[in-house]
């Protein structure tokens, strides 16, 4: 129901265009007989000979006036090619075009800028017509050659670029002061508020806006690049201050994230937008700065959490307390909580960018080994009576277990990955590859050499099992079948060349006593 009565409301809006254009082309000339009335976008109609008259501009005044602004345009055109050819004899100067030229201006561009909410869309592709005719007419001129009563060119085509810049303006203008975010406000509010209505303001240009230009008006980017520029501006401003913890973070997320991924890179906007045309929004001196930053308050904030719930346990052993009991079993929540808070660093960085979160790695990965040192303060410093100290004592083995664990679940990773690789070229146990592994084993192992002798062997021999175990997991996993004895001399050899990688990567590393562990472990693993 309410559609139909929209659309009769049309049809009578169009029959008040119809009969007021008329009455405009016979306010000052009589309409003889025969006239000739030309349908406009709208509906409406105008007169070629009451709108052509060299003599009387009125009837493209009243044109605008009911909003009929192409067939203005071409009036207003007619006059002034007659008024600077002279092909008819007119009391009528240019100048007096020129306030009629300025209203329709000020119409379309009225128009343009309320494009974002009104849903008129003939009187927007009405207004953007006139721009396209203008700027035609501009073209035609030539400098050199042309008259001097001509006014050429007008350039509406700027105009409309500056049209868009202050309508952006206005519109960021008139946000509210407290825009309403997810979450508790940062510093970065106000740029996020610019952020979403940025994204609110392409999805409806690309949705109802975009058809009604012409490609040349290139509209999207000419949006986005002055939406951007804004954003830019302050960003740039917020970076400049020294920042808190939680402010630097922001900044980073905004710059790294939720401005690129959410905004520019938003699928309802996905091949409107080139963003290789937006300059960064930060120098890269000035990202390098917050991520240097971020790196060093995450460290800072990991050791105050660790330390805290360290001394936390330890209070609690050297009080002879009993730890919480979980069905049958010693609880400590100080593992789920340090590996958590490990966890939820690393998670943060990797919101940024993974290089990030790889230089975080490095950094905590050496603070969460502090961590083994409590079974060193259990043994020394807590005075537990018999039957708790054991029990406590395998609590914390386990613990220092999963803290191995977590040291070297990325290692473990990228070394199967290279086993892999053994297998798949015309070798079937390559040296060289082995040889990388070996590699890669000691480049991990180099930032741990300050640990304790003890730890350090613990760590390498656990380098070793690993490297062991893969490597008999790759022999097992092979299926060779050769006829000669030469060749199976030569598979045998390329396994002990390996196998003797492996083997003085160990010695070197002083992990040999834990061979007898590492062999017990493997009949069971592997057999």
């Amino acid at each position: 129901w309410e559609e139909e009565e929209e659309e009769e409301e049309e049809e009578r809006e169009d029959l008040r265009y119809i009969k007021a254009a008329e009455e405009a082309a016979c306010s000052s000339t009589d309409c003889a007989e025969g006239d000739s009335f030309h349908c406009g976008a709208n509906g409406g109609y105008y007169s070629r000979r009451a709108t052509n008259s060299a003599a009387d501009p009125s009837p493209s005044q009243k044109l605008i006036e009911e909003r009929h602004y192409e067939y203005a345009s071409k009036g207003l055109i007619e006059l002034e090619q007659k008024i600077v050819q002279g092909l008819e004899e007119s009391t009528l100067h240019m100048k007096e075009l020129e306030p009629l030229y300025g209203k329709l201006k000020a119409e379309v561009f009225r128009v343009i800028k309320k494009s974002f909410t009104s849903k008129d869309k003939e009187l927007l592709q009405e207004a953007i017509q006139v721009i396209v005719e203008q700027e035609s007419e501009d073209s035609k001129c030539i400098p050199e050659l042309e008259n001097e009563g001509s006014s050429r060119p007008k350039g509406w085509m700027q105009a409309w670029k500056e049209c868009i810049r202050q309508t952006v303006e206005e519109r960021i203008q008139d946000l509210p002061q407290e825009e309403k975010l997810n979450g508790p406000p940062t510093i970065i509010s106000p740029i996020v508020a610019i952020g979403r209505l940025f994204k609110g303001d392409l999805i409806h240009l690309v949705t109802h806006l975009k058809a009604c230009y012409p490609e040349d008006f290139d509209v999207c980017n000419t949006y986005a690049q002055h939406y951007h520029r804004h954003i830019k501006i302050r960003t740039e401003e917020i970076a400049q201050f020294e920042l808190c913890e939680k402010d630097n973070f922001a900044v980073l997320y905004w710059v790294q994230n939720l401005y690129p991924n959410e905004i520019l890179k938003n699928p309802k906007l996905a091949g409107h937008i080139d963003d290789s045309r937006l300059e960064c929004l930060l120098s890269q001196e000035a990202v390098q700065m917050l991520e240097n930053n971020f790196l060093r308050n995450e460290r800072d904030s990991y050791d105050e959490h660790m330390n805290k719930a360290i001394n936390f346990e330890v209070e609690l052993w050297k009080k002879e307390m009993e730890p919480k009991m979980l069905g049958s079993h010693y609880h400590s929540e100080l593992q789920i909580d340090i590996v958590q808070r490990h966890v939820g660093s690393l998670k943060k960085a990797a919101e940024l960018r993974p290089e990030l979160e790889r230089k975080l790695s490095a950094v905590l990965q050496l603070n969460l080994y502090d961590v083994i040192k409590i079974t060193d303060l259990c043994h020394k410093e807590a005075k537990l009576r018999s039957g708790l100290r054991e029990s406590t004592t395998s609590q914390l083995l386990k613990l220092e277990d999963s803290i191995y664990n977590a040291l070297l679940q990325d290692f473990f990773v990228d070394i199967k990955n290279n086993f892999k690789k053994m297998s798949q070229g015309s070798s079937p146990f390559s040296y060289q590859t082995m040889q990388n592994i070996i590699r890669i084993a000691e480049n991990f192992m180099e930032p741990f050499h300050t640990l304790l002798d003890e730890s350090y062997k613990v760590l390498s021999g656990k380098i070793h099992k690993f490297l062991v175990q893969e490597h008999l997991a790759r022999i097992l996993k092979r299926k060779v079948s050769y006829k000669s004895a030469q060749q199976m001399q030569t598979l045998a050899t390329q396994i002990g060349e390996n196998a003797e990688l492996i083997d003085s990567f160990s010695a070197f590393y002083v992990s040999l006593f834990y061979i007898i562990t590492i062999t017990a472990t493997l009949k069971t693993d592997l057999f």
